[in-house]
């Protein structure tokens, strides 16, 4: 039998004078950045070293565990909303603008990728290996080209087609089979679409019809996944297929809680 724990990164509206104790009662301890910005990824290569991005070009570096954390110059205003992370000395950073940032020295320097593409404001980056990784996001423009690709570490990049409006979120499992959640204009409809051949072709598998946002997707394997959405009572806040994504049924039903980042541990 298999064991899933889940490790969820969620919104909630907290008054300033229970933040403490809710944090304490929950085993987890608040980290203080003393940077008045609002952050929107976070990556550890280890449980020491780690960066994290955010509102106008953000970048912190820790390497305490985040008890302290370090603004480092990029000399970039642009917004920076998702990170990856290939080796322990290799980032990646995307934002708003086409902005595609890279540093080879676990943080400390970072300097622009070349992708021509200022009307697009890019929500996620993930790499499979050293070599293979994609970006998606939106284009103001609605270019039907809303992921991208490289095969040689960020150095060139190919756009891919595929339905929709805009690309929440990617997941791959490997450099072949992978997942995205589109959104369309129409405000509340989202389809899970999904990859078997790199990215060449995309088939919808789910759609949700008219629901809160789905926020992210996450699997295990070819077989095993979950979907989490923005906080809802009505409609389950994560939902969980055993068949590669084709059907999917509620893990967890509406909390009124946003689940806005999923990772698993399976053991």
């Amino acid at each position: 039998m298999r064991l899933y724990r889940f490790l969820i990164l969620f919104s909630v509206i907290l008054t300033f004078s229970n933040i403490g104790n809710i944090f304490s009662q929950s085993g987890w301890v608040q980290q203080t950045s003393n940077i008045n910005k609002t952050l929107y990824s976070v990556k550890f290569i280890n449980s020491s070293t780690g960066i994290c991005v955010g509102e106008n070009g953000i970048i912190l570096r820790t390497t305490n565990g985040g008890v302290n954390w370090i603004q480092q110059s990029t000399g970039f205003q642009n917004n920076l909303r998702s990170l990856a992370v290939t080796s322990p000395s290799t980032f990646y950073a995307v934002g708003d603008s086409g902005l595609i940032l890279k540093s080879t020295d676990t943080g400390l320097s970072w300097f622009r990728l070349s992708l021509a593409k200022p009307f697009y404001f890019f929500h996620s980056v993930l790499f499979v290996n050293d070599t293979i990784g994609y970006i998606g996001g939106v284009n103001i423009n609605f270019d039907p080209h809303k992921i991208f690709k490289t095969s040689d570490g960020g150095n060139s990049w190919d756009s891919i087609e595929t339905i929709g409006s805009f690309s929440v979120t990617l997941f791959f499992i490997n450099s072949e089979i992978g997942w995205s959640i589109i959104g369309y204009d129409v405000l509340g409809v989202y389809d899970i679409i999904k990859t078997s051949n790199g990215g060449l072709n995309w088939n919808s598998q789910f759609s949700s019809g008219v629901t809160p946002p789905a926020k992210d997707i996450f699997f295990i394997d070819s077989s095993y996944g979950w979907l989490s959405y923005k906080s809802s009572v009505s409609f389950p806040t994560i939902l969980r297929s055993t068949n590669g994504g084709n059907n999917w049924i509620t893990e967890f039903p509406g909390t009124g809680v946003s689940i806005n980042s999923l990772f698993l541990l399976t053991g």
